[in-house]
């Protein structure tokens, strides 16, 4: 559901304080429109803005990127992360189990999360953090053919003096 170009203004503030602006002429009868955040997952809402004499003030996040829309539209979310691959989502991307089990040895999961990495030359990539307790990721892949070969990689960040595995079961 792609947004045309008249429908939508890109906006971006390097300094994140509160801004006017003036809407383009085709937009002068709109009483309001709609903000949206964009990030890696898609767009999601962030509010209903009143408009006043042709003109919006947007008090939005520093440096973060916001499209302004005439009216409400979808908030999809890229559904396919690894199309085309044997894995599903193998970036972490999507940020959810969907595709993924978690487990440790006592049963609690909650120190195995996702995080969105914010260091500069890393920033945006998606990554599994295991706490302080032991943890495991897997993924059943389907669609192997007998006699084809196939490899995993992963990259690993180890923190501590931890054994990490990067194994396959076959069956």
């Amino acid at each position: 559901n792609p947004v045309e170009e008249d429908e939508k203004i890109y906006h971006w503030n390097p300094i994140g304080t509160s801004s006017e602006w003036e809407l383009p002429n085709s937009w002068g009868n709109l009483k309001t429109v709609e903000l949206y955040e964009l990030s890696d997952l898609g767009r999601t809402k962030v509010k209903t803005v009143n408009v006043s004499n042709g003109k919006v003030n947007l008090n939005v996040k520093q440096n973060t990127p916001y499209i302004v829309t005439k009216g409400e539209v979808k908030e999809e979310r890229i559904a396919s992360w690894g199309e085309a691959s044997k894995i599903n989502d193998p970036g972490f991307d999507s940020q959810s189990w969907k595709y993924w089990n978690k487990e440790s040895k006592d049963g609690d999961t909650n120190h195995i999360t996702f995080i969105n990495e914010d260091i500069s030359t890393r920033k945006g990539n998606d990554v599994v953090s295991i706490g302080a307790k032991d943890g495991k990721i897997s993924q059943t892949i389907n669609g192997l053919e007998p006699g084809k070969t196939y490899s995993l990689s992963t990259w690993v960040k180890n923190d501590g003096n931890r054994e990490v595995t990067l194994g396959a079961e076959l069956g």
